[in-house]
């Protein structure tokens, strides 16, 4: 029998909503990568939260070593060599890259000390190197992007010297070449005999990183299999329940009239000189590396940040766009790459935050009809397969995949014909991201144009008509869907002409 890192017995939660895991049987070895793939809702992030200590009051067993443990908070996790790295940013914006790196071995253990900066200013500098990370160990925080922030949670797991590094969807702000970065910390962390538990929705990180894989779904582990005895059509049948004949259902139409003109674009140093066009039924990606300044532009062409533009057009008129409101007046929608952050008002219930940008259509003389607003929504969220017991929940009542469709509903009820989509299916599962991609096809099928920007390749080729590669401050390529290939966009990504 082999010497399991980490098992679990019969692990059982009770959790709301008549939700709950059910006898998780699961196991991790020393240098192993052991994938978690699920749809949202599955099971997964509550699993390994109960394995960190954040979700207590658990049945069962959880051993390390072959021995039972108890973790009733994070503290115990951490103190059995536990570490977990969630899937959104918790790190101090207005600290450095170094403290934030440290903050878990100097802050906790050292309290009472003082911190001797230039020392963990040279172990960041020496590990960036190590790993060619070109990051500022004295830079705070906040200056970087979310990519560069994953990087920065996963090198805290690198330095805590932990024994089980829990992973949730590590590389979902990563292009592909990021992605070779984690591989190499990962790959690292495997020969100090580390064990890690990866929470991934990317078919490609199966592939790339895993020994092993397990399914989740509705609360219960259905299979584990062996990456080397497992194929792809397998792993998507298990994950939906049915087979996926086709991840990108993208549909084609021909090329209506311009909605969109931006000419000679600056903004913040990065973008330098960006001019690109974008027409009705069309879908324009946009893609580049990370810190490349995609999610830059969306929060120009938005309002949110400032910028310089010689010519701003839509529907062939020359407007400016200088705050949110300018842009929703003039139909642009924006889906941000930080949900959490950006897209949602956390006070508001999931009706108003779904009807806040097309609250005119249900008033009258400033007063709004709520029944016919919350009528609406139920019938929008009927319409986009999104299950409804109570619209004046709050979203935290929802998984990544039915928010992003709400998202979708929030601007199509507010009649937006050009659509910024930042990294849309990120975090999210196979079967909504099939959903969210039928919902960019009958967007463009209506008269709409999206610009879809994303770090993931293969979406990139399988739903856009034609693509923008984005590096060193402008556009250095421009491709149709029949001439691109991922080696291209890479080859264009990485500054090569």
């Amino acid at each position: 029998m082999p010497n399991y890192l980490l098992e679990t017995k019969n692990l059982s939660k009770k959790l709301g909503n008549g939700f709950a895991l059910e006898d998780i049987h699961l196991n991790l070895l020393e240098q192993e990568v052991h994938i978690l793939m699920g749809a949202n809702g599955a099971g997964k992030s509550s699993l390994v939260k109960t394995l960190s200590g954040i979700i207590t009051s658990y049945t069962g067993e959880i051993l390390l070593n072959g021995k039972p443990v108890a973790i009733h908070s994070v503290d115990d996790a951490k103190t059995h060599g536990i570490f977990y790295v969630p899937q959104d940013i918790q790190l101090f914006d207005k600290m450095t890259v170094s403290e934030n790196l440290f903050f878990e071995s100097f802050y906790t253990k050292h309290k009472f000390s003082s911190i001797n900066m230039a020392e963990i200013s040279f172990k960041t500098k020496a590990l960036f190197d190590e790993f060619q990370i070109n990051i500022d160990p004295l830079a705070l925080v906040e200056q970087y992007g979310l990519a560069q922030k994953h990087i920065i949670q996963i090198l805290k797991a690198y330095v805590s010297n932990a024994k089980v590094i829990i992973l949730d969807e590590p590389s979902a702000a990563f292009t592909d070449h990021e992605s070779d970065l984690l591989h190499s910390i990962i790959k690292k962390l495997k020969s100090k005999y580390v064990g890690i538990l990866l929470i991934s929705h990317r078919l490609n990180d199966i592939y790339k990183l895993g020994d092993r894989v397990s399914i989740i779904r509705d609360g219960r582990l259905i299979a584990t299999l062996g990456v080397n005895d497992s194929i792809e059509e397998e792993i998507i049948l298990l994950l939906a329940g049915m087979p996926l004949s086709n991840k990108y259902p993208k549909l084609h139409f021909k090329k209506g009239k311009e909605l969109l003109r931006v000419t000679h674009l600056k903004s913040s140093g990065i973008l330098t000189d960006v001019s690109f066009t974008l027409h009705k039924h069309e879908v324009l990606g946009i893609t580049g590396l990370a810190g490349s300044g995609r999610t830059l532009l969306a929060n120009c062409l938005f309002g949110n940040t400032d910028y310089e533009c010689q010519h701003l057009e839509i529907n062939g008129a020359s407007v400016d766009v200088t705050h949110p409101f300018e842009a929703i007046s003039n139909c642009i929608a924006f889906l941000p790459e930080d949900r959490e952050a950006d897209g949602i008002i956390p006070s508001l219930n999931v009706a108003d935050n779904i009807a806040f940008t097309s609250l005119r259509r249900f008033s009258s003389h400033n007063l709004i009809n709520y029944n016919i607003l919350l009528s609406t929504v139920k019938d929008y969220l009927t319409k986009f397969n999104v299950t409804s017991s109570n619209t004046r929940s709050r979203h935290s009542y929802y998984n990544p995949g039915h928010w992003q469709k709400m998202f979708f509903i929030k601007w199509i009820m507010n009649r937006s014909k050009i659509f910024i989509l930042d990294e849309p299916t990120r975090g999210v599962d196979i079967v909504s991201k099939v959903d969210i991609y039928n919902c960019i096809n009958n967007i463009t099928k209506n008269g709409g144009g999206i610009i879809l920007i994303s770090s993931d390749f293969d979406e990139i080729l399988g739903m856009c008509d034609r693509i923008l590669v984005l590096s060193q401050g402008k556009f250095i390529c421009e491709m149709t869907q029949k001439e691109a290939t991922k080696e291209k966009i890479l080859h264009y990504a990485t500054g090569n002409q």
